[in-house]
């Protein structure tokens, strides 16, 4: 619960951490978010160890040694590799097309510009982060090589710990790239809160392929943010898959900010035991012939709680735009829950939209007619959750991420053992 007490011992860490005095106020005036209130209301905040927070402050031991592991675990080559471990950059390979410049504790107030992102942990973030990367991808280019950035935790501190990190990327015009952005943490006696943000800026005619997976430790919370802004005939395309985790929130707030601009979100969520993971989606069609397709699936299982709220809003400004969002639903279990919130905020007559939602649980009739076939009830099932699946599955085949595989066979794995 967070208390009087709480507030004051974040406040002395961001006085230590040298952050100035505009935000300090603005983090003393942003009240902590209310559990089953608006935005956060399916999330169990609660349950969130907020005492006695500190920041990773430790040496990182083997730089090398996390670097290999994590390559190795998640099945990650190539020539575009960034690591942040414990809100430190540990680890940049790079090539010619893509610069990056660590700004170190220096603030970027992009994400507070957005008041739909503006709650407490984005607040916090601004004050706290110890690792701010901003990279350019230059001008008129096809990037072969996806981009990936590994943000790991796994502090050996006896302490509740908090990373904070931001990511601001630009791609340049007519520039075409793919980028893997992977959040974990390591088994930990402690509570260890993962607050990330990044901000995306599409310039004209720029294309983004963007892969989040979260997988995370059983004991770890994540907030996340991220603000994508495009520029005339850009294309975002954006996978999320979240794995694992205690509590894990996902928001993505996206900006069709110009002529012609599209995007394409889909996500996957499968939170199991007594795991909580929620994504926020928001989509802004804020000029004309804007475009957006959104297909969100999610799992839940034993205990686990499962909430997708996705909201799209097309302006007066946006004539001729279109609008589609979907979001599917399977129970596992009868203790399971899932939450869907799917809204469309409509101020023009000019455009076609629609959504839809659907929750339910595998079809007895189907499994009956599997096992007819001489498939026994366990394979039936997990047939039919793979069938399930599968779109979301394709989408990342089609991303070309190394991770795809990593990602197929943790599903198996769980499908085995549900």
């Amino acid at each position: 619960m967070y208390t009087e007490a709480i507030e004051n011992n974040i406040a002395y860490l961001i006085k230590e951490n040298s952050c100035d005095k505009d935000l300090l106020k603005l983090f003393r005036k942003t009240p902590y978010p209310k559990s089953r209130i608006g935005a956060w209301k399916y999330l169990n905040l609660d349950s969130i160890s907020l005492d006695g927070l500190s920041i990773q402050q430790e040496d990182i031991i083997e730089p090398q040694k996390i670097i290999a592991d994590y390559c190795e675990f998640f099945n990650i080559s190539g020539s575009n590799i960034i690591v942040i471990h414990d809100g430190k950059l540990i680890h940049n390979n790079l090539n010619e097309h893509v610069s990056i410049k660590n700004m170190n504790k220096k603030k970027d107030n992009c994400l507070l510009n957005n008041d739909r992102l503006n709650h407490w942990y984005s607040v916090l973030n601004q004050c706290l982060a110890t690792c701010t990367l901003n990279i350019e991808i230059s001008e008129f280019q096809d990037i072969e090589d996806t981009l990936y950035i590994i943000h790991s935790a796994g502090s050996s501190s006896k302490e509740n710990t908090i990373t904070n990190t931001q990511v601001n990327l630009n791609i340049a015009e007519h520039t075409k790239i793919k980028v893997t952005e992977i959040y974990t943490s390591e088994n930990s006696e402690n509570a260890l809160i993962q607050n990330p943000k990044s901000c995306y800026h599409l310039s004209e005619s720029a294309q983004c392929t963007h892969t989040i997976l979260h997988h995370h430790s059983q004991f770890s919370s994540h907030f996340s943010d991220v603000n994508v802004h495009q520029d005339n005939n850009s294309l975002y395309n954006c996978n999320i898959i979240t794995a694992k985790g205690k509590t894990n929130r996902t928001g993505v707030n996206i900006q069709l900010a110009g002529d012609s601009a599209s995007c394409n979100v889909h996500t996957l969520q499968w939170p199991n035991k007594d795991e909580t993971h929620d994504i926020y989606l928001n989509i802004d069609h804020l000029s004309p012939n804007t475009s957006c397709n959104c297909l969100s699936k999610s799992i839940a299982g034993a205990n686990a709680v499962a909430a997708f709220t996705g909201n799209i809003t097309v302006t007066s400004d946006a004539n001729f735009s279109e609008a589609s969002l979907t979001n599917n639903n399977l129970l596992l279990s009868e203790h399971g829950k899932i939450f869907s919130r799917p809204e469309l905020e409509i101020d023009n007559d000019e455009v076609k939209c629609s959504h839809g939602t659907t929750i339910g649980q595998l079809d007895k009739d189907m499994i009956f007619y599997l096992q007819s076939r001489g498939i026994n009830a366990n394979d039936a099932q997990s047939m039919l959750v793979s069938s399930f699946i599968s779109p979301i599955l394709e989408k990342l085949d089609n991303s070309r991420t190394s991770i795809c595989s990593f990602v197929k066979n943790y599903f198996q794995e769980t499908i085995a053992n549900e």
